[in-house]
């Protein structure tokens, strides 16, 4: 069986990407809100003008680890929620990928999909100053950083040529991570 993680900030491409990989590898996609809203594992509130579902992130935590104890499927999991899990969930993903886009593009993506200027803001802020990228190292995770492009089928090679490795690195110090299993 095998798990990979594909996350970064909204509107980096991290759906469309994983939908293509998961196709390829013939792995079960799991995206972050449907995973939640169907395991009713938050509420819906309005802010900014806009309908969002909060998940609970300790219930988050409690439903992926059933969920892999229960699963013997290979899984693609995506989304920019899944990294606030747990260390001991992180650490059960064969590979972690962060998607990371340019600066202009992500801000356009965003727009288009008429955010509100200061959650545009929040999510451009996040990538810049490595916001997921933060976590894995404070939770002591190994990840590769991937930055991508608008070209789908470059970010797709991109990506298989990390899972033929089939191992994160350590950004912290760019060598191979010894996984706990």
């Amino acid at each position: 069986m095998n798990r990979i993680l594909i996350t970064g900030v909204p509107g980096v491409g991290k759906s469309e990407i994983s939908k293509e990989i998961s196709l390829i590898l013939g792995h079960k996609l799991i995206n972050d809100k449907n995973y939640s809203v169907k395991n009713k594992l938050g509420h819906y509130d309005l802010v900014l003008g806009q309908k969002e579902y909060f998940v609970d992130i300790s219930k988050l935590n409690k439903s992926v680890l059933e969920f892999f104890k229960q699963s013997k499927k290979d899984l693609l999991f995506e989304g920019h929620l899944w990294c606030e899990l747990s260390k001991t969930n992180l650490k059960r993903f064969d590979v972690i990928i962060i998607l990371v886009l340019d600066k202009k593009i992500l801000e356009s993506r965003l727009k288009k999909r008429n955010y509100p200027e200061l959650k545009i803001q929040d999510n451009l802020f996040s990538q810049e100053f490595n916001y997921i990228e933060n976590l894995f190292i404070k939770k002591n995770v190994c990840y590769k950083k991937i930055k991508i492009t608008s070209n789908l089928k470059k970010n797709v090679n991109k990506i298989k040529s990390v899972l033929k490795n089939g191992k994160s690195i350590s950004n912290s110090t760019s060598s191979k991570c010894k996984r706990n299993k």
